[in-house]
């Protein structure tokens, strides 16, 4: 039967607590991940009541130019979607 090494005392505890540090943030990020959802439909839900937004939305519906330039679209690739240049 192999030997281990005697390990200092200060080492042992350095590692229980590398290793409760590690359970903690498991325990931590294993939280958050259960609250997700619910943060997200409450940020959706919030989002309908802010004034500042529905305000903002109105405006966008009231222009009639929301697109992007042209230019711009070609540069992305993206002119499939959008109307030529007339000229």
């Amino acid at each position: 039967m192999p030997k281990e090494p005697l390990i200092s005392l200060a080492r042992q505890r350095r590692e229980k607590e590398h290793q409760d540090r590690l359970k903690k943030q498991n325990i931590e990020m294993k939280k958050k991940q259960m609250g997700l959802p619910q943060r997200q439909y409450h940020q959706s839900t919030s989002s309908t009541a802010d004034i500042h937004m529905a305000d903002a939305l109105a405006k966008v519906r009231e222009s009639d130019d929301v697109s992007i330039p042209h230019s711009l679209a070609r540069f992305h690739g993206t002119t499939i979607y959008h109307e030529p240049d007339k000229g």
